[in-house]
């Protein structure tokens, strides 16, 4: 299966929205197929204590809207962000306000004590979703990013599921992140990309150029 880059599947995205299919929708597509993928992977969401962790981009909003479809579908979810949803742009403030606007609650994680509160409300996550970095990113993970990643790490080694959306390694340089990159699920809303580091047997692709239903 061919790998793509970061910057051929920000090319497929903005080819995507130049031909007249909204951000918003694509952003939609992905985080119901980070669900799907949940549920395919790990079993139905119903009942399963589900942690999402976003950041201040595209990324983030993907996150927001898998924990969306995520509580509709029986999941408890809890979502935290590395930044202030007033200071969210475009589609992902847009995708914080649908979940806000569900009843969902956004947690700061401002700080690596607010993150490991956060953490710390169950003695054990189901699934935790990390839609901290995208594929715009650029260097290592810093501050409030750093510690949220230093969390996933810790709450998988309590035995989590971790699910990545996008690739979570710089495409670039083929290198990973941090040593917390190889994880057992990445998920990617670009064609046929796949995380090369995990070599999972069912790790999800789909294309959010195309519908799901």
């Amino acid at each position: 299966m061919p790998l793509l880059t970061a910057a051929e599947c920000g090319a497929i995205d903005r080819a995507t929205i130049a031909a007249g299919t909204p951000g918003a929708t694509l952003m939609e597509r992905a985080g119901r197929g980070v669900a799907d993928s949940v549920e395919r992977r790990f079993g139905a969401a119903l009942a399963r204590r589900v942690l999402v962790l976003c950041g201040p981009g595209n990324n983030g909003g993907d996150g927001f809207v898998a924990a969306r479809h995520l509580r509709e579908r029986g999941a408890l979810v809890r979502v935290g962000c590395t930044v202030a949803p007033a200071t969210l742009a475009g589609d992902a403030r847009a995708a914080a306000e649908a979940w806000r606007s569900a009843g969902g609650e956004i947690a700061a994680l401002d700080s690596a004590a607010a993150i490991a509160r956060l953490g710390a409300e169950h003695d054990r996550w189901d699934v935790v979703v990390d839609a901290l970095l995208g594929t715009g990113a650029r260097g290592e993970p810093r501050d409030a990013i750093a510690a949220a990643c230093a969390a996933c790490s810790e709450l998988r080694a309590y035995g989590a599921k971790l699910v990545a959306i996008d690739l979570p390694f710089l495409s670039r340089s083929r290198r990973p992140v941090s040593p917390w990159a190889t994880r057992p699920l990445s998920v990617r809303g670009c064609r046929r990309a796949i995380h090369a580091r995990t070599r999972a047997p069912r790790a999800a692709c789909w294309s959010s150029a195309d519908p799901q239903d």
